[in-house]
């Protein structure tokens, strides 16, 4: 069988750390979700694993998603899955202390913090960025309309 994570690399995302993130979890109703899995730098493929975060009365549990083509990131990742079962014996590990986890592991931190993306297609996303973006622009067109009328 062809090993198919050849030209691979260990890697996460976590979605509250990125700059979409606030939307994102909002949207989903959630408190924290973390990616992790096989990224080929070459051409963009990829298999992950979600984890996720929920607030259940106070307490902060996780739940991880394996995504169908992605069950071989489990054998990969095999050391991380046995130590959160010691791990969560003690008490729920939170989305940094799993992302430091990940770290540890060899991973890179692949959450993307600032955009790439040009203004127009966050805008046209209507990602909630959209109505800060265009409050911010009113409220400052505000004060310079004010001061033009003062100094006049």
């Amino acid at each position: 069988m062809e090993n198919r994570h050849i030209r691979m690399v260990k890697g996460f995302y976590q979605t509250s750390r990125a700059w979409y993130g606030e939307a994102d979890l909002e949207e989903a109703g959630i408190v924290d979700e973390v990616r992790f899995g096989l990224y080929n730098l070459d051409d963009g493929k990829y298999e992950e694993v979600c984890v996720i975060w929920e607030d259940a009365c106070g307490t902060l549990i996780s739940e991880m998603t394996v995504f169908g083509d992605s069950w071989g990131v489990l054998a990969e990742f095999n050391g991380l899955i046995k130590l959160m079962s010691i791990y969560n014996l003690e008490k729920s590990i939170t989305p940094d202390e799993f992302c430091e986890l990940l770290l540890e592991a060899g991973c890179i931190d692949r959450t993307e913090t600032v955009s790439t993306e040009p203004i127009e297609t966050i805008l046209d996303a209507g990602s909630g960025v959209s109505s800060i973006f265009i409050g911010t622009v009113a409220f400052i067109a505000i004060i310079i309309l004010v001061a033009l009328f003062l100094l006049s």
